[in-house]
């Protein structure tokens, strides 16, 4: 509870709207505790590269993420993202590779690309790092430079993901020009001198005219639709590298490749003609295409990445990333909530696309506070129907959160009924699955404890008696109905009085923890 309280704090106080984030902000240098800086000696130059290092506490190696700064930025430079390493307790470096690329150093050298892969090593040796979970992400200029490391780094990190890179610096250089940006006498400075351009220098430091390297690794590459208009890469950077990369497989999967016509509508028209695929967060995606392990997604917006989903895309502990999933979820508050389990469901894995019918209040079988639209088993059908209608696909996956409500005092002269109207509603919805040749799986969560407190008196008084007595018979009845089970009161096993804020109700963490394990199943 600490731990969340204080990222929530240091957010509000110094990123009062981190989705107005600057991306080549080179003013603010805010870090939480626990991270430090250290001296990395380069093996090309003997250089001691500064970096900030954040440890994992636990125990186990874990991944370890390299995330890159901005063009004009250096290793001090508040990275947004090193938040959600902190909460995730990942391993984290943010390298300097030789500061601002404003000159020949710099600007995707060759000591800039030794400076990356000296900070793998050294993080490696110094931390606990799983070295088959190494992942590059990096934004605007440290696009540039996760793309120039696929290309170019000699480790074989797990992962590049490049967020509005630059792939061509000499055709940045013309773009730059023509909008007076300051980025043309960047790359002048860089290669070439204060008045001309050094094309080939340019060209040997451009990730679209480098030799594509043989990688099983991942590489995921984001462009915001109306970057170039509202910022200051061209998305035609990201399009043309994921057309190189693919170009350059052997085998790349029918339509992976972006034609020139639809370049051009996206560039032009800023917007797509057909609905969205798939949400990124809370953004549409205009544009998504894979081949293998490389992926390409043009989302809703400009020369940004977006912080709330940025660490879930990364393909950490093998997991597949950009895989649509289809939810259908039944619970109550706890799923209801805009802190629920539903929404971060939602937030963690952005391409899982959710239909949620959860509403606080809600029952497996009883009209609560006489309503009736709180008794699932009246609600139901039009559930699943309304979920079939809403969601782009059929379910993959139904998942119900039930039983709490149900452990109300008000129930207690129908408490015996509650498993048989737990076996009723999964029998109907075998019977809708089986009626409509339909194959989702069902997940059944068990409920949590309710506190200690809650138990004594009020509405829950005796809840946990009766949520203990029927969690063996719900767990019988889901097995015999082909059902996944994951009991919240084994996850919260030791925690009643501390997994929720009122007695009943999750706390933020107990939500992450819950959508966590929900994730490890579904996903």
């Amino acid at each position: 509870m600490i731990r969340g309280l204080f990222i929530y704090l240091f957010l509000i106080t110094f990123y009062p709207g981190v989705a107005q984030v600057k991306w080549d902000d080179v003013e603010s240098k805010h870090w939480p505790p626990g991270f430090k800086k250290v001296n990395i000696t380069s093996s090309l130059d003997s250089y001691a590269q500064p970096a900030i290092v954040f440890e994992s506490s636990d125990s186990k190696p874990q991944p370890l993420i390299v995330s890159l700064h901005t063009w004009s930025g250096d290793y001090l430079q508040t990275d947004s993202l090193a938040f959600d390493i902190y909460r995730r307790n990942w391993n984290y470096i943010h390298p300097d590779f030789r500061g601002p690329n404003n000159k020949p150093i710099a600007c995707g050298s060759n000591a800039a690309i030794q400076d990356v892969d000296d900070a793998i090593q050294w993080a490696i040796q110094s931390l606990k790092v799983d070295p088959n979970e190494v992942h590059i992400v990096g934004v605007s200029g440290g696009g540039y430079l996760a793309m120039m490391c696929y290309m170019q780094l000699k480790y074989p990190a797990k992962s590049f993901s490049s967020w509005v890179g630059i792939s061509d610096l000499e055709a940045w250089y013309y773009e730059s020009l023509g909008r007076g940006q300051k980025y043309a006498g960047d790359v002048l400075k860089c290669a070439g001198d204060s008045i001309k351009l050094n094309r080939e220098e340019a060209k040997r430091r451009s990730p679209l005219h480098l030799p594509v390297p043989k990688r099983s690794a991942n590489l995921h590459l984001y462009a915001g639709i109306h970057d170039g208009y509202k910022g200051s890469v061209p998305i035609t950077h990201t399009l043309n590298f994921y057309n190189k990369i693919v170009a350059a497989q052997k085998k790349p999967e029918k339509n992976a490749m972006v034609t020139q016509n639809e370049i051009m509508d996206l560039v032009v028209k800023q917007t797509s003609e057909s609905p969205f695929a798939y949400d990124l967060g809370k953004r549409g995606v205009h544009l998504f295409r894979k081949s293998g392990p490389v992926s390409l997604t043009v989302f809703e917006g400009g020369h940004e990445m977006i912080v709330s989903v940025a660490a879930n895309l990364l393909p950490v502990y093998t997991k597949e990333v950009n895989k649509p999933i289809h939810v259908l979820a039944i619970g109550d508050s706890n799923g209801d909530l805009p802190g629920g389990w539903v929404h971060r469901l939602q937030e963690k894995v952005p391409w899982i696309e959710v239909f949620n019918a959860a509403k606080a209040g809600r029952t497996i079988g009883f009209d609560n506070n006489s309503d009736t639209s709180l008794n699932e088993l009246r609600m139901l059908q039009g559930h699943l129907k309304s979920g079939l209608e809403e969601l782009k696909a059929p379910p993959d996956w139904l998942i119900i959160a039930l039983g709490t409500n149900d452990a109300k005092a008000i129930f207690d002269d129908r408490k015996n009924l509650v498993p048989e109207n737990f076996k009723l509603l999964l029998n109907h919805i075998g019977r809708f699955r089986k009626e409509k040749g339909l194959d989702f799986k069902t997940l059944v969560v068990l409920p949590p404890p309710v506190s200690d407190s809650a138990d004594r008196e009020g509405k829950y008084a005796g809840a946990n008696e009766k949520l203990n007595a029927w969690r063996s018979q719900f767990r019988e009845i889901a097995i015999a109905n082909d059902c996944v089970v994951l009991d919240a009161g084994t996850l919260f096993y030791g925690q009643r009085n501390s997994c929720t804020y009122d007695g009943v109700h999750l706390t933020p963490e107990s939500q992450v923890k819950l959508t966590d394990a929900i994730i490890s199943i579904i996903w």
